[in-house]
């Protein structure tokens, strides 16, 4: 299988776009360089399209890239990151030079601008050059999971729960709730409550005020370290909220049983579409002994499709994009 010499990474500096085109980069090239950018108005509204004078609404953050120096290999994530692929493609095309971009996330765009599409299976879109994923990718491969659980058994783990951003009703009306159905179902075992660092300060004054003898909670770096991976690695069951599709996802490909909190509250089908993708993976709260589905890893799923194998297998010097 051959590897691929030099990788690009074109961000729009989203955290999320950034992971993705970075995990993906970590398993395809020996090297990659990263170039972040900001889109100008009106070409950010109108991407994935080239529009006219393009050029002139592109700033590179770090430094114009090494245009002397070509990628085999561009790697985007979302439409601003497309657009500013496809232009740096067509710069190359121009110099009679062809550089093959792999595009994640749908851009909205025509498949055949691009190598390869890599979209989550809740998109539903179909191509002789689209592979599709479960969920989003992710760092959290098998290797990461093997390496940090040192072969420990996940029924010593903690009881987690991970707390995004899901309407403000569900604090109200369900939480404590389903906290106190958590406890219930697991002999009242200390809980670990890990929420986002966004959460308003009476939420998070809320869920202390809950906590029981040898609760723990974490909302920010005054608490100490973040357990999130902590949590991904050695915990035995994850309650998560079911209004972060990045968040499930990770969870699922971990080695916990998973179960899903303030499902209720999420209104968008393409939402609904994922959880119901992984529906033989979630657990019902209160199960503690449910068998599930083996962990979901996106980036697993795209490597083992027999096209993308066949493409890493060519010589890239020959490849269209």
């Amino acid at each position: 299988m051959n590897k691929v010499n030099l990788c690009w990474v074109l961000s729009d500096c989203r955290l999320g776009h950034e992971i993705q085109s970075q995990t993906l980069a970590k398993h395809l090239g020996t090297s990659s360089q990263i170039h972040r950018f900001i889109l100008r108005q009106p070409w950010a509204t109108m991407a994935p399209r080239l529009i006219p004078g393009f050029h002139a609404g592109l700033r590179w953050l770090d430094g114009k890239p090494q245009f002397s120096t070509p990628p085999e290999v561009i790697i985007t994530t979302g439409r601003q990151a497309a657009a500013v692929g496809k232009y740096v493609c067509q710069r190359y095309r121009q110099q009679q030079q062809t550089i093959s971009h792999i595009q994640i996330l749908n851009p909205k765009d025509n498949p055949a601008n691009y190598q390869w599409l890599l979209l989550p299976k809740h998109d539903g879109r179909q191509g002789d050059n689209i592979i599709p994923f479960t969920g989003s990718i992710h760092p959290y491969d098998a290797a990461w999971f093997e390496q940090k659980s040192s072969g420990r058994s996940p029924q010593a783990g903690p009881i987690a729960v991970l707390l995004g951003h899901p309407a403000k009703a569900y604090f109200k009306q369900q939480l404590v709730t389903d906290l106190k159905q958590i406890k219930a179902a697991h002999d009242r075992q200390p809980l670990l409550i890990c929420g986002s660092p966004r959460l308003p300060d009476n939420e998070q004054k809320r869920i202390k005020q809950w906590l029981q003898s040898g609760d723990r909670s974490w909302f920010n770096a005054n608490d100490g370290d973040n357990p999130y991976q902590t949590i991904l690695s050695s915990a035995q069951h994850i309650y998560v909220t079911a209004d972060s599709i990045n968040m499930m996802n990770e969870c699922a490909a971990s080695n916990a049983q998973v179960s899903l909190l303030a499902e209720q509250w999420v209104q968008s089908q393409k939402h609904q579409r994922f959880i119901q993708s992984l529906a033989a993976r979630w657990s019902a709260i209160g199960t503690t002994q449910a068998e599930f589905s083996k962990p979901m890893h996106a980036i697993a799923e795209v490597w083992q499709d027999p096209r993308f194998q066949n493409w890493l297998n060519s010589p890239f010097s020959s490849n269209t994009g």
